[in-house]
Formats: structure tokens, sequence, C-alpha cells
């Protein structure tokens, strides 16, 4: 857990985050979800931005060309218009502004445009720093659009009327990106710092009251959005991490992506009060979705040689659309997931199965097995209709073993009976060896800032897999068992009574343990 110490200083109260929080990978498998495409008319076009208008449609930058592009989500047909920014412009993000035109960024020209939803641009205004190379954009509770100028160091800020102020920060070439507003009446702005590793909060007069640095280090922070819970959440390139902050404490948490180096991107709040975001690069170009208790799905995006981009829910809250730079298209897939896990308890012959399901549509569900890759009778007769809001379930089936590893499936199927997205986890049927965990620590008592050495075992110590070490409720980390011992040295703990626990997070034949309290005192 995060502790925010405050403390004042010309005035006005800064809050610095002390602590981080790392939490453990969620193994999730692959699941399919069924993607559209729209190849854009001009070639090597580059989409990048991409927003839902007030008029229903889509819209999205081309940053290689100097145009606009908008999609008709009922048709896919794709409209150009070509902005009067100048040959080498770079039309970068995009979004709807309080006066329910188009604003966009353009990042080579250092302007700041407005566009009619008839794809005529009214306005044109050159940011006050020239060669500043405008980035992200959010709107601010004082109904001003706030961007962040990348090569300068400065966040700026422009009304609908064109008034522009640019705000120098504090730190030295930390090249912000992401820019996001906070919580309904905080009055603030969140923003990432690609080089500067961290995520920052500004004031609407332009000053810096709180710097969260990102505890993975060369994370390259990209963008930022407010959750569905409230909570500041963000993509690191670098890191492979999709994180969150809570606003109010500052603490972290950070889950790992399970594809590595997926480079997550673009990153939006949907309806299924879940968040979903790109994977630019990796093995596969994929569409990820996090829970707000940081379960991850990722689903392949369904088209050869692609880099998705931004991404934006679409009309009517049913689907996400996003721009895939290298293959030059637009793409959409319909918002739906099923946060499957499953596991299995030998004893009482019971298929164990969690979801976490979310979707903007009227879809049915429909969960089966298979056993050597054979499709089984499904686990329930009749099919289950699911809306939203999002639903949280566990359904325990009587299942005979069969000493071997079966595969669960879930999917969601449209109207005509079509799937529209698929989920599978791996489940061993084995009976597990019950295990126990220790936990001890050196030195107890400590001193504040001091590296403790927390050291689990767990017995059998023929058990494979990791243990996962606990302050309290919060994880301070997860460390990989060797011949029974897995460790972890902890330096972050302040002064107080603390309470520490080790769980072992079982395998394939080894059920779970936790280990009783320890009690660590640091002076």
């Amino acid at each position: 857990m995060s502790y925010a110490v405050p403390a004042t200083k010309s005035g006005l109260v800064f809050r610095t985050a002390l602590l981080s929080t790392l939490c453990a990978v969620h193994a999730f498998a692959v699941g399919i979800i069924a993607t559209t495409t729209y190849n854009v008319p001009t070639p090597n076009s580059l989409p990048e931005g991409v927003a839902l208008g007030p008029d229903g449609n889509i819209w999205f930058t081309e940053n290689a060309d100097p145009q606009i592009g908008r999609v008709i989500p009922a048709t896919g047909a794709i409209t150009e218009f070509v902005l009067p920014d100048g040959p080498n412009a770079a039309p970068w993000d995009i979004i709807i502004g309080p006066d329910q035109a188009l604003w966009y960024t353009d990042t080579n020209t250092s302007q700041i445009g407005r566009m009619t939803t008839d794809g005529v641009v009214t306005n044109l205004y050159n940011t006050i720093t020239p060669n500043s190379a405008p980035r992200r954009m959010t709107i601010g509770e004082d109904g001003a659009i706030w961007f962040t100028e990348y090569t300068v160091n400065q966040i700026g800020r422009i009304t609908v009327t064109g008034e522009m102020t640019e705000y120098p920060l504090p730190g030295k070439n930390t090249k912000p990106a992401g820019i996001a507003a906070g919580p309904t009446g905080t009055n603030s702005i969140w923003f990432m710092e690609n080089f500067g590793n961290a995520a920052v909060e500004m004031n609407l007069q332009g000053q810096v009251i709180a710097t969260v640095p990102l505890p993975t280090p060369g994370a390259v922070s990209a963008q930022v959005v407010l959750g569905p819970d409230n909570n500041m959440w963000y993509t690191e390139n670098r890191g492979n991490n999709i994180g969150r902050i809570n606003p109010s404490t500052l603490e972290l948490t950070e889950w790992q992506v399970p594809t590595p180096d997926a480079v997550p991107g673009g990153l939006v709040a949907a309806p299924d009060g879940a968040l979903w975001f790109t994977e630019w690069e990796g093995t596969v170009s994929q569409i990820g979705r996090i829970t707000t208790d940081g379960i991850i799905s990722e689903f392949p995006d369904g088209i050869a040689q692609s880099e998705p981009w931004e991404i934006a829910v679409g009309p009517g809250g049913t689907a996400v659309w996003w721009a895939d730079w290298e293959s030059d298209q637009m793409a959409t897939a319909p918002i739906c997931a099923l946060g499957l896990t499953a596991s299995y308890t030998a004893s009482t012959s019971t298929l164990n199965l969690n979801f976490s399901v979310g979707n903007a549509a009227p879809y049915t569900w429909k969960t089966w097995t298979k056993v050597g890759g054979v499709a089984q009778a499904y686990l329930w007769q009749t099919p289950i209709p699911v809306q939203l809001p999002l639903v949280q379930s566990t359904y325990n089936v009587p299942y005979p073993s069969t000493g071997g590893i079966i595969t669960v499936v879930s999917a969601l199927f449209n109207s005509s009976g079509v799937g529209v997205c698929e989920e599978n986890a791996s489940v061993s049927t084995v009976a597990q060896t019950p295990t126990t965990t220790s936990l001890t620590s050196s030195p107890n008592p400590s001193t504040a800032g001091e590296a403790v050495l927390f050291t689990a075992t767990v017995s059998p110590a023929a058990a494979t897999g990791t243990v996962t070490f606990y302050h309290g409720a919060d994880v301070m980390g997860t460390s990989t068992l060797s011949k029974g011992v897995a460790t972890l040295s902890y330096s972050q703990l302040s002064s107080s009574v603390h309470q520490i626990t080790a769980t072992y997070n079982g395998s394939i034949t080894y059920s779970t343990s936790t280990s009783p309290i320890l009690t660590q005192i640091v002076e």
C-alpha cells in the first residue's frame, strides 16, 4: 500500500507517493473476439487518434497525412477531410470539445485545430512556444482543453475561444504524454511523463501538486484515463504494465500484461465496467481488457501485420473502435468479455468456475468443456442471457475427475447464434497434494528504510510455483519457489508494527496455503 504525506510549500499542498505496490500477474488464457476492419482510403496514412463524435460517427487522425477521417459505424464508409495545417502536418490526438466540435493536436506544426462535424476547420491556433509538439488532450472541469507539449516539457491550456496558456514543468526533459482530467470535484489534471517515469497531478492553476514515481524503471508511460472506479489508470509501453493510482491516497498498483513485450498503449474506460487497451507489438497484436480488480483478458485483433494505437467506445456503448497504425485500417469489435478462471476440487469432484462477465449488448452466454481437444456437453442446459451491469459470478459444477487436463470454454453469442467472443482456461482434475507455508524475517525488529528479508518455506519442498507476500491486504511482491523456499527483500515499511503473510499460489498438483501472520516491528 502507498501512504501519502502532506507537506506545505508556498501555500500549496504537495502530495508525494512514498510506497508503490506491484501486483501479481493474473494468468489468463487468450480469447477470441470478432473483429471488423475498414481500409482507410489514403495508403500509408498511419491512423492514430480516435474519438466518438457528437454526430455518432467515429473520427480519427491520419498522422502521415494532413487529414482527419470519419467512419460511419453502420456502414463502415470512410470520408477523409484535408487539413489546412500545412504540407508537413501530423495530426495526433482528437477529442470532442466542450463546444461539441472536434479538436485535434498537430505535433509537427505545433498547432491546435478546431473542426466541425462537416469536416471544416474553423480555427487553427499556434502554441505559444514554437516546436512544442502538442500530443494528448483532455477537458478540464474549468471547461478548457488541456494538452501536453511533448518536446518543451510543458502543459498547455486553451479555451474554446482560443485563449492559450502554457505551464512549464519542474523537471527537465520529462516528455509529458497522456493526459486526463481527475475525478469530478478534484479540479485537477493528471498526465504521464514518458522520460520522467512518473504520473503527475496538476491543479487548474497550472501548479504541480503530486508526483507519483512509477515502480518499473524505464516504463515509458503512455495513456492515462479516469477509470469506472474513479481511479486514474495508465499504460506502460516498455514496462508492459497496466497501472492504477488512487487519486486520494496516491496508492499505486500495477499489473503485468500476460503477453511479453506487448507494448500496451491506447486505453479507454468502457460501459462494461472495465478498461480496454491496445497492444502495439508482441508476437500477435491484440486488444486487451482489464477489470478494476486487475483481471486481464487478451484478444488477437484479427489484422495481419497490425499495430493498434488509440481506442474509443463507439455509439451506444456496444463496441470499441481503434486505429491501426501499421495496416492503415479502422477496426471495431463488440464489447464483451467473460473473465473466466477455473479450478477443480478433487475431494468433491467439483469444477469451480469464476466469471467477471461484462458486455454492452444482449448476448447469450454458453460454457462447455473439452477433453483431449474434443468438445463435451454444455455445463448447463439453458444458455444464460447476459446484459449490463457487470456481473461477477461463481458456479460450482459437479464434474467427474478425468485424471488429467481439461479445457473450459466460455463464449458469448449474438442473436443469430454467431460467437462474438470466447475464452478458455485449462484445469487439472488430478487430486492436489495439501501444502503448508511458514514465514520468517530478518532482521526483526528492523529500522525504517532498512531492507528486510522475508523467507517463505512451503512443504512439501517439491512444490513449484510462486509465493506472494502481503502487508495486510496489500501485495508487497511475488517470488518463485526454489526447493520449497521463496524470498523477498523489502525496504518500504514505515516505523510501526506490521502484519505480514505469505501465500503459496499453488500448482496443478499442489494446493494453495497461507502462512500464519508474522509481526514485523519497524523502529
